[in-house]
């Protein structure tokens, strides 16, 4: 498996690239990893994506990823989430009532707290229904950094 790296401040992203498609993404993985040294076009068009939403230009993040790591329910509450848009914030109540299982709050918790593929399918804009933060790989710091980014992009 192939490791290439995203590095800006206050995010580092690693993808991780086997058969063509990311197998997981990383938030800020730490410094010993090994990388390889240049990455395909798609991870390369990824990180040109990364850079404009870090300089605050609404972009839609996309990266051919490995859906058969994922569940079924994981899936299609990924897909779900997957239309909304920078700034939209919704809560695991509302993201479980899209999907048709208004009942399934928690488990839609922890399909985001095993989210394999952050920031392309962006569990950073799942929030409590009481409009607090909740759980996030890169930390709560992040999320909040990442959310209030999007809130201040053009629309």
């Amino acid at each position: 498996m192939k490791r290439y790296l995203f590095e800006s401040k206050p995010l580092s992203v690693l993808v991780l690239w086997d058969r063509g498609k990311a197998q997981g993404i990383l938030i800020n993985p730490g410094a010993d990893v090994v990388l390889d040294e240049v990455p395909p076009v798609e991870v390369e068009r990824f990180f040109t994506q990364l850079r404009d939403y870090l300089a605050g230009k609404e972009v839609s993040l996309s990266l051919p990823i490995n859906w058969e790591r994922l569940t079924p329910f994981a899936r299609k509450v990924s897909q779900e989430l997957l239309k909304t848009r920078c700034g939209q914030m919704l809560s695991y109540a509302e993201l479980a009532r899209r999907i048709g299982n208004p009942k399934a709050a928690r488990a839609v918790g922890q399909v985001m707290a095993k989210n394999p593929f952050p920031l392309v399918i962006p569990c950073h804009r799942v929030i409590g229904s009481n409009g607090s933060l909740t759980g996030f790989g890169g930390g709560l710091e992040l999320k909040a950094r990442l959310l209030a980014l999007e809130q201040k992009m053009p629309r």
